[in-house]
C-alpha cells in the first residue's frame, strides 16, 4: 500500500457513509489519480452492491465499501455508482 499523504489536488467526495453503491468494474492500480491499488480480493465484489463505510481523506478518490465480506476494501470512486434503493422497488 502506498505511503499516506495529503494530496494537493481537490478531493471532493462523491459519496458519504451509508450510501449504497454498485461496484461497476475493476480499476488499474493508481488509475486516474486513485491513490491506492487493486488487490485480488476485490474482484469478487465487481457487479455487486455495498455500503460506503468511509470516504478517505488520506487517499485521493478512495472510498471504503462494506460488501458483506471482510476486509472492507478501498475502491476508487470512479468505479462506484450510487444506487437509490427507493427507485429499485
Amino acid at each position: 500500500m502506498p505511503q499516506k499523504r495529503k494530496s494537493q489536488r481537490q478531493n471532493t467526495p462523491k459519496f458519504k457513509a451509508g450510501d449504497v453503491v454498485k461496484i461497476l468494474r475493476k480499476a488499474e492500480n493508481f488509475e486516474d489519480g486513485w491513490e491506492n491499488d487493486w488487490v485480488d480480493g476485490m474482484n469478487a465484489s465487481v457487479g455487486h452492491l455495498g455500503v460506503v463505510v468511509e470516504v478517505s481523506t488520506d487517499y485521493l478518490h478512495n472510498v471504503v465499501v462494506y460488501t458483506g465480506e471482510k476486509p472492507n476494501y478501498g475502491y476508487p470512486d470512479f468505479v462506484l455508482q450510487h444506487v437509490d434503493l427507493k427507485r429499485r422497488k
